[in-house]
């Protein structure tokens, strides 16, 4: 048994004097279309919805990544604070014709 879709039952119908009946099965035939266009429409939104929750899943992987990255920096210039603080308290007690001497051999 073969069916017919309801574009052929339209010219079937318009082509055995149905006018009506063809009429009928025209509309029907552009609501079927509308609701295919409707339906490929809603899965590109919906496409574009998940994109958008991947990415903003990703922007919020990144911004935790960042501020990890920030308070390594703060806790890293910290500790150059208290070595330099320490350096400045050593140098201090060294004396003055030593200090020299160490800068030399340093550069």
């Amino acid at each position: 048994m073969t069916y017919l879709t309801t574009s052929e039952r339209e010219r079937l119908a318009y082509a055995e004097g149905y006018t009506e009946t063809a009429a009928v099965l025209a509309r029907l035939d552009d609501a079927h279309r509308a609701l295919g266009d409707e339906v490929a429409m809603q899965a590109e939104i919906d496409d574009a919805n998940d994109l958008a929750d991947g990415l903003r899943s990703k922007v919020d992987s990144l911004e935790g990544r960042l501020f990890d990255a920030i308070v390594e920096r703060e806790q890293a210039r910290d500790k150059l604070k208290t070595y330099r603080s320490a350096l400045m308290a050593i140098e201090s007690e060294v004396p003055a014709h030593i200090r020299q001497f160490i800068r030399e051999v340093l550069q």
